[in-house]
């Protein structure tokens, strides 16, 4: 599996020099179109909750604090905050309800038959 790093059409994510460093990590960019915010609004939606949520009220004193926060929240986040836009369930009770995985985290043969 490849990783990917989505990030806006900033100047400093299409300079030569950070696609470079992205490929030395074998990293694969990810760009917004231009002039279209809505590409990036549910990262950036995740982020500022977390940011907010968690990194703002827990002070990381080392990278493996920091490591374990995030690692905590995005659980958190996934399993279980409510989400307004999913009828106030956490995401994965809302991919559970509508049969697109199951209670082991494996997605369904539906939603990987329709993999592009």
């Amino acid at each position: 599996m490849e990783a990917v790093l989505h990030s806006d059409q900033g100047f400093q994510y299409t300079s030569q020099a950070y696609n470079k460093r992205l490929e030395a990590f074998s990293v694969k960019g990810s760009h917004s179109r231009k002039a279209t915010c809505l590409d990036n609004a549910c990262i950036e939606s995740f982020f500022s909750h977390l940011k907010t949520e968690k990194l703002y009220l827990h002070q990381c004193k080392s990278e493996a604090e920091i490591h374990q926060a995030v690692e905590d929240y995005i659980y958190f986040y996934n399993y279980q905050r409510f989400q307004a836009k999913l009828g106030c369930i956490a995401f994965f009770i809302c991919l559970l309800d509508r049969g697109m995985i199951n209670e082991q985290n494996q997605l369904s043969a539906s939603v990987l038959d329709n993999q592009v």
